[in-house]
């Protein structure tokens, strides 16, 4: 089992990597005609997380 969670780690951060170039203005905000995603394009800001379990004994129960 936890071979297989660290190979899933791994993998999640290597998809990370490779996802997250940096990306000049012009490319962000659509601002010339040559970078043109279309209107409404929706682009991640930060890679989201699922996880299927709980890490820690002790979590916070407190708002």
């Amino acid at each position: 089992m936890l071979l297989f969670l660290s190979v899933i780690i791994a993998k999640a951060q290597q998809l990370t990597k490779d996802q997250s170039e940096l990306r000049s203005l012009s490319t962000t905000w659509d601002l010339d005609k040559e970078n043109r995603q279309g209107n409404f394009k929706f682009t991640p800001y930060k890679p989201v997380y699922v996880t299927a379990g709980r890490w820690s004994n002790n979590p916070n129960t407190l708002p």
